[in-house]
This record gives structure tokens, sequence and C-alpha cells, in this order.
């Protein structure tokens, strides 16, 4: 949710964790319609190969049923070369790493930045 003051300026107020994205509107349409690509451009998820998906889950429900014994390290060993070829040997971007600039749509990142570190020092200086 956002509050626009007396200056036009927006401020995020709240972020729903199941937000409506059902569009009653022309407004709706615009706004939610670009959020959405917004956001498919933000996470910019890999493509993958659908055929490559569909064996390796099949190959690995029919190794379960055998009740063959099972480790972990075994697991994950054996799930790279899957995840390469369902990839196309792509990977996600890694956890932490933040999107380049073309890739964050419509979004501002507000933190960090230096106008964040600078209200945020002021804010502690205050205390």
């Amino acid at each position: 949710d956002v509050l626009i003051d007396s200056d036009l300026k927006p401020w995020l107020i709240e972020v729903n964790s199941s937000p409506s994205l059902g569009r009653d509107n022309q407004l709706d349409h615009e706004i939610k319609d670009a959020l959405v690509r917004d956001v498919f451009t933000l996470v910019d998820a890999p493509g993958f190969n659908r055929h490559a998906l569909a064996d390796t889950l099949k190959k690995r429900l029919q190794s379960k049923t055998k009740k063959s014994k099972f480790r972990q390290e075994d697991g994950i060993q054996s799930a790279i070369p899957d995840l390469q070829n369902i990839l196309k040997g792509d990977a996600p971007r890694g956890y932490g790493t933040l999107p380049s600039k073309h890739k964050a749509g419509h979004f501002e990142m507000i933190a960090p930045s230096a106008q964040y570190e600078g209200i945020r020092a002021f804010h502690q200086n205050k205390k």
C-alpha cells in the first residue's frame, strides 16, 4: 500500500503477502500488468528444458520406488548433471546477487544507497 503526500511523493506503507491481482478497471490493468511484467523481469529466471525436467522427475520417482538405500550426498552429486541439463547450462542469479539495472524493470532500489545511508545515519545520530 502506498500513501501519496501533499507534494505528490509516494510513501510505501505496507507490502501485502497475498495482494489482489484482480483487474476491475483500466487503471488496474495498467498498473497490475506493468507490475507483473516488472516482477518477472526482476526475477530473471533462466529458461529450462521441460522435457529434461519431466525425464528427470520420472527417473527420480522410479529410483525411489525401488527402495534402494539413499544417501543425501549421492543425491546432491547426481542432481548436478540433471540440473545442468534442465537449465541448459544456465544458472539462476545467486543468492544475494543484485540484478543488473536493465533487469530491474521499473523498480528502484532504495536500500542500500547513498541516500538511504545518509537518512539512516541522520536518524541514528538523533538517538
